[in-house]
């Protein structure tokens, strides 16, 4: 996928760490947490929630019983995941140097 990083859209990207930490937080089967887990896959809907494909491969390398964010991310790959290429990543150094 090519990203336009100066189009002016805002695209989170999120992390693994965030990501486990989302789930184990806001546990998607309870209700109280719904809205929550509609506001993030509306945002992958919209273009606007995203993740790295090594973020992927960190999650689905997980080999113990709690699978919910492996079925997650295959759920929502088609909208979720971007493939770095090296225009991503060459893209990304401005950004990383101009905030750190």
């Amino acid at each position: 996928m090519q990203l336009d990083f100066n189009q002016g859209n805002c695209i989170y990207v999120i992390d693994t760490s965030a990501l486990i930490i989302l789930d184990f937080t806001f546990n998607y089967d309870n209700p109280v947490f719904k809205a929550i887990w509609e506001e993030v896959e509306d945002l992958i809907s919209q273009g606007h929630f995203k993740t790295i494909n090594f973020v992927e491969d960190e999650i689905n390398s997980y080999e113990g019983k709690q699978d919910f964010l492996k079925k997650w991310v295959k759920k929502w790959r088609k909208h979720l995941v971007i493939e770095v290429d090296s225009a991503t990543m060459n893209a990304t150094i401005p950004i990383i140097n101009e905030e750190y």
